[in-house]
Parts: C-alpha cells; sequence; structure tokens
C-alpha cells in the first residue's frame, strides 16, 4: 500500500504507539531539566501578554466586541484580553518562582 494506508495495514499503529512509549522512557531517565527562564524571555511574555490586552482593550473601548485579525477573521475582544492576562499570570508566576 502507499499513502496513509500503510499507517494502518500491519500494525503499523502499534509500532508507532511502541515507540512512542520508549522514547517517552529514554527521555525520562536522562534525567534533563528544562532551561530557566532568562530575565530578556519574562521581558518578551510580558510584552506579548501587554500586545494581547491592549488588542482586546482599544476595541472595547470603541464600543466593538470585535477586531478583525490579520487574516481579515473576527476576534472576539474579551478573549484577547483573557488571552493577554494568561501571559502576564504566567510570567508573574515564574518570576515569583524563581526568586
Amino acid at each position: 500500500m502507499s499513502g496513509l494506508g500503510e499507517i494502518y495495514c500491519c500494525g503499523a499503529a502499534s509500532d508507532l504507539a511502541e515507540r512512542a512509549t520508549s522514547l517517552a522512557t529514554a527521555m525520562k531517565k536522562r534525567d534533563v531539566k528544562l532551561r530557566e527562564w532568562r530575565p530578556v524571555h519574562l521581558f518578551g511574555f510580558a510584552v506579548i501578554g501587554v500586545m494581547f490586552i491592549a488588542m482586546g482593550a482599544l476595541p472595547l473601548l470603541r464600543g466593538q466586541t470585535h477586531y478583525e485579525n490579520y487574516w481579515g477573521g473576527a476576534v472576539f475582544a474579551p478573549f484577547a484580553v483573557f488571552v493577554g492576562f494568561l501571559f502576564l499570570v504566567g510570567v508573574f508566576t515564574h518570576w515569583r518562582k524563581g526568586r
């Protein structure tokens, strides 16, 4: 078989599951820790959070509930504000944990 049919024939799905499990086990055995965020990372995520908040707050101040994104699709402005606050909460909690 060729194309997508190969994925489902001859037990390929079970082979894929076994490889994924063995890879996850190998990564756990390495005991690799994630690198701590540097101040530039915290600053970058804070700027992105403030940008999302501003992108959502400006249409709300104009009395609109939606704004257009780059591709012309409608974005619910309170959702953008929420995502911005999530970024800022993540930065703040990570900064407090690192101190």
